[in-house]
């Protein structure tokens, strides 16, 4: 783990930012802190006890000692100017521990390494595994202790003659740190993994879970699909209209959505639309024929004026039929789309369509949409009562009607995508 002061503040710009502050981000940054702490007050202990210890043997006249020591605090005072630059602090922290390692040796040839001033010795082992972690911080602790063993032990090796009670208890105390710091960090590390083993399994979990619930999207999406299409071929065959009028009238709204995502002026009127569902649900905008009478329906030739207003009804029975599914259904944002193509289809842009002789921007603009791509599919289809127009001509009829019939805006629009419609 690098431990540098960038990181730390990226971790804090990151919970500033964002205002969570995890489980994660808690360790991480206690972590984090506790062995920046830790390197610190290592270099900074080390660096007031070699000037005080410098103090002294001074005035004693030791000054082969006061020169050791004085290299052993500009040591330190490197590490502590290490800690606050952008190196990884494992470095510094393994400078810093190296040379407090020979310093801890060179104590224990020259002095009995007993009492409150020589505590730092037996802090060794904590600092070490802390800093630097299991594996560095034992081999590390383990060569001081090997190293005060041979001093203590070894005649001739000590400026002090140690007595075996001295080196039993500098021994034991050592060890006792040693080992407790080695449970610790075994217990941690062990929780760690465990914590990363969960967490990983809580990913996995939830990247499957995420997946069955994309695929089971689909699958239920597939199936609406289906169901509309089997409702909309439904309708066409009681309309007695050929040529999958439903279809092409499903995919002419399909380019004028893509079209409008390219047109800026658009923008505040498609951000929140969902162009799946408003495609999907262009399939029911002729939902209320399906309450009209055969004998209008399936009639050979025009209608007369009676007819006609009969058949001007399915506007308003379609949105009654949405309305009552919507019962059912509660909130859905498919069957609001469906409702307005169902209402508003045949209404015109100068207010003389029906069913509500809406006028201009009063008409939704998927109505307005919906009403260019039904217009141009009549034309261009054959009918009981007339013959199919060709592509351009149909496209001059509805530009004629630019104003008219149909907003000027998106006869612009269909004027450009014109080419898409005839494939």
């Amino acid at each position: 783990m690098k431990l540098n002061k960038d990181k730390l503040l990226s971790l804090i710009l990151n919970i500033a930012t964002s205002g969570k502050y995890t489980k994660e981000s808690e360790f991480i940054m206690s972590d984090y802190l506790i062995r920046y702490v830790l390197l610190n007050f290592a270099s900074v202990l080390g660096i007031i006890i070699l000037i005080s210890y410098n103090f002294m043997n001074y005035k004693k006249g030791l000054y082969n000692i006061v020169i050791t020591s004085t290299v052993l605090i500009i040591i330190l005072l490197i590490c502590f100017i290490m800690s606050r630059t952008k190196i990884p602090q494992k470095i510094n922290s393994f400078f810093l521990l190296f040379f407090y390692l020979l310093f801890c040796a060179w104590m224990s040839y020259i002095e009995q390494v007993l009492g409150l001033n020589f505590l730092f010795i037996y802090v060794y082992p904590l600092l070490s595994i802390m800093l630097l972690g299991l594996n560095i911080g034992v081999i590390l602790s383990s060569v001081l202790l090997l190293l005060m063993v041979l001093i203590m032990l070894v005649p001739g090796l000590s400026n002090y003659n140690y007595h075996f009670e001295s080196f039993l208890r500098i021994f034991v105390t050592y060890n006792v740190v040693f080992f407790v710091m080695i449970v610790i960090e075994l217990t941690r590390k062990t929780k760690d993994n465990l914590i990363e083993k969960q967490r990983q399994k809580l990913h996995d979990y939830n990247k499957n879970l995420m997946k069955m619930v994309e695929e089971k999207t689909v699958n239920i999406l597939e199936l609406q699909d289906a169901l509309l299409r089997a409702m909309a071929e439904l309708v066409e065959f009681r309309d007695d209209v050929t040529g999958s009028h439903i279809e092409r009238t499903y995919k002419g709204i399909t380019i004028f959505l893509n079209e409008m995502e390219k047109d800026s002026s658009y923008n505040d009127e498609i951000v929140n639309l969902n162009k799946k569902l408003i495609a999907q649900s262009s399939m029911l905008h002729d939902i209320g024929k399906i309450s009209i009478s055969d004998n209008i329906l399936k009639k050979k030739g025009a209608l007369n004026k009676e007819e006609f207003e009969e058949i001007k009804k399915h506007t308003v029975l379609g949105e009654k039929i949405i309305e009552k599914i919507e019962v059912y259904a509660k909130e859905s944002e498919f069957l609001k789309y469906a409702k307005i193509f169902a209402a508003n289809h045949h209404e015109k842009w100068d207010g003389t369509g029906y069913p509500r002789g809406l006028k201009g921007n009063e008409i939704p603009l998927l109505g307005r949409i919906m009403a260019i791509a039904d217009v141009y599919d009549a034309l261009t289809s054959v009918r009981p009562y007339k013959e199919a127009y060709s592509h351009d001509d149909a496209v001059k009829i509805i530009i004629e009607q630019k104003g008219k019939q149909f907003d000027p805006e998106l006869v612009n629009m269909f004027i450009k995508i014109a080419k898409k419609f005839k494939k």
